[in-house]
């Protein structure tokens, strides 16, 4: 047989290349595999190529003839149609130290060794690179700071120890990092000081580019540095981390004045940890706001970033009653703030609850303990508000969330409120804006609240779940007092006590406030549990109702929907009560179309189209 290979050598040498030298970079030298690929056509005397099973042999040589075989493996290969391709060093690891040329020579089966001998190239001097471990050359410090590499596959010359290549890939890049630790290797180029390699040929030619970026030029780092981020443009920004005991002469580290290319939402940044922060207390944080921030704006945004923990604050609280400041934890239980502060409530005057103002809190957990008169969770002015649980316990009066006088925006909250005299999940006074993806919870005081909107509060709620339970006066889902919410994909849940509202919409007593139009759609309304139960209450508003599901039972009397000096309409829904469907009193009206009524209606003044009961019979235009 006969061995056609120096087509496929070279294929099989240049991918060897290739593969080796990402191999050692990217692992920073730690292991070299003790392998060489090799590629080859076999044909029999006739030229024809061999297909199956072939014992082949293979040894390396310092001679290219003659001698004796520095390293021999013996392989079973599968060639297909003359082509066969083997790892060498599968059976037999390459132990050689690749300091001298070498030999391949082939045999197949008991046939004599092929001639002439395979030289092979700079593939297998690879093996080499390992004593790079012991290099200690650093002159390139200073000429590199940090590059995007394109390049074609092919080798990568002038790469010596002080710096080394990770990354690759046919499109891909390769990045420069110097590592004192694990001496890798560096390119060598003319690059001026105050400029960087770009990118490296194929040919091997190096391109520099100066340090033009909006942050500053980079003309020196000490030993011991290294530098990360890039690629270096116009507008990027490196960062120095100091890995060492040595020191950049002219670069430095900024803490809290990070580059608007880097960080583009906020101009400074306080972190607070347990320990390694730069502080372990957010009140501190907010108390030296002016110096690690400067005076906050709108192109001075700051952040108090919090790291995993429980800080207690006692009853300080953390007060910050204006915009342009955040605050960020690291997930709601996993961040927890909590503190006792008792507060005044009153209309005008923003109470403190354990967060006060700020304008956006997000991914943390936030508990007032109470003991006074009134615990506040948190107290929203700017009313951002997102992956945040608020419980107040403990008071007098319990607010999970408290908002007063502004547009909200709050979503994936998590409320609650218990204990006490009054508990509201979620309180909200003069308000607008958006309330989504929220769970509202009150419970065991003697009056308790879901969510209490009130004074002229016209937030529009989406996937909204608010539930009171427990309170022996009263305990209403969503009270709407003077406020007219536009509700979507609403539930409401009311149990136990004298009174059990789902919702309750009121807008005054005796016509002394104006006529209120709130929205409802696709809100479901539970009450039961009470000595009086009503699924919707409306008193001196006029809802649209369109969707919605009500359900009364229990108690002396129970109500899906109760009319007082109201009018109310009503579509495409399920009311469902006890003691009746709807009830409409005090000059009330109630316009039902394609409704269904499970339950007899009572009082007057009902206009039904397409109604029917709970056995799907037609009811007439009076809902009978």
């Amino acid at each position: 047989m006969r061995n056609k290979n120096s087509f496929f050598l070279t294929v099989g040498c240049f991918a060897v290349t290739a593969i080796l030298l990402l191999a050692m970079l990217s692992d920073g030298f730690a292991f070299v595999p003790q392998k060489i690929n090799y590629q080859g056509t076999l044909s029999d005397s006739g030229g024809t190529p061999v297909t199956g099973s072939v014992t082949m042999v293979f040894s390396i040589y310092s001679l290219a003839s003659g001698g004796t075989a520095l390293w021999t493996e013996t392989q079973s290969l599968s060639v297909n149609n003359g082509i066969y391709n083997v790892n060498l060093g599968d059976v037999n690891p390459i132990s050689l130290p690749f300091d001298t040329q070498y030999y391949l020579g082939v045999r197949v089966g008991s046939d004599g060794e092929m001639i002439p001998r395979q030289t092979l190239t700079s593939v297998g001097y690879a093996f080499k690179a390992q004593e790079a471990d012991s290099a200690s050359d650093l002159s390139c410090i200073g000429c590199v700071s940090q590059s995007e590499l394109n390049f074609t596959p092919g080798t990568i010359t002038g790469v010596t120890a002080g710096t080394g290549l990770t990354g690759g890939g046919t499109s891909g890049s390769l990045t420069l990092n110097l590592d004192t630790t694990t001496l890798q290797g560096r390119v060598s180029s003319s690059c001026a000081v105050g400029s960087s390699i770009r990118t490296i040929n194929s040919d091997g030619t190096v391109i520099c580019q100066a340090d033009t970026n909006s942050g500053g030029t980079v003309t020196s780092v000490g030993a011991g540095a290294g530098l990360t981020g890039g690629p270096i443009t116009t507008t990027g920004t490196l960062s120095l981390d100091f890995a060492g005991t040595g020191s950049a002469t002219t670069a430095s580290k900024s803490d809290h004045n990070h580059d608007t290319a880097y960080q583009r939402k906020y101009g400074k940044v306080a972190v607070v940890a347990q320990s390694g922060g730069d502080y372990t207390s957010p009140v501190t944080a907010m108390n030296n706001l002016s110096s690690w921030c400067g005076a906050p704006s709108e192109t001075n945004l700051c952040l108090v970033k919090i790291m995993p923990g429980v800080y207690d604050i006692g009853n300080n609280s953390l007060n910050y009653n204006l915009p342009y400041v955040d605050i960020e934890g690291s997930g709601e239980g996993i961040t927890t703030i909590t503190g006792d502060i008792d507060t005044n409530v009153q209309i005008g005057l923003h109470p403190q609850g354990v967060l006060t103002g700020f304008s956006e809190i997000r991914f943390l957990s936030v508990e007032n303990t109470g003991g006074g008169t009134n615990a506040i969770a948190i107290s929203l002015k700017y009313g951002k508000l997102k992956h945040v649980t608020a419980k107040a316990s403990g008071g007098t009066n319990n607010y999970g969330v408290y908002c007063e006088q502004n547009d909200l925006s709050i979503s994936d909250v998590t409320a609650k409120a218990s204990g006490g005299t009054n508990n509201y999940g979620v309180y909200n006074l003069y308000v607008g804006g958006a309330m989504t993806n929220m769970a509202a919870t009150a419970s065991g005081g003697t009056n308790n609240y879901g969510v209490y909107n009130a004074n002229f509060s016209t937030p529009v709620m989406t996937n909204v779940t608010a539930i009171a339970s427990g309170g022996i006066t009263s305990n209403c889902g969503i009270l709407n007092h003077i406020s007219a919410p536009t509700m979507m994909n609403v539930t409401a849940t009311a149990s136990g006590g004298a009174i059990s509202n789902g919702v309750y919409t009121i807008a005054g007593v005796n016509n002394q406030s104006p006529i209120i139009y709130p929205v409802m759609t696709n809100v479901t309304a539970t009450a039961s549990g009470g000595t009086n139960n009503y699924g919707f209450m409306n008193s001196n508003s006029s809802p649209t109702m369109t969707n919605v599901s009500a359900m009364a039972s229990g108690g002396t009397i129970s109500y899906g929907v109760y009319n007082e000096s109201s009018t109310a309409k009503i579509n495409h829904s399920v009311i469902s009560a006890t003691s009746a469907s709807i009830y409409n009193g005090n000059t009330s009206t109630c316009y039902v179309g394609n409704t269904q009524l499970d339950g007899l209606v009572s009082g007057s003044n009902f206009i039904c189209v397409g109604a029917y009961n709970g056995s799907y019979l037609p009811l007439n235009s009076s809902c009978q």
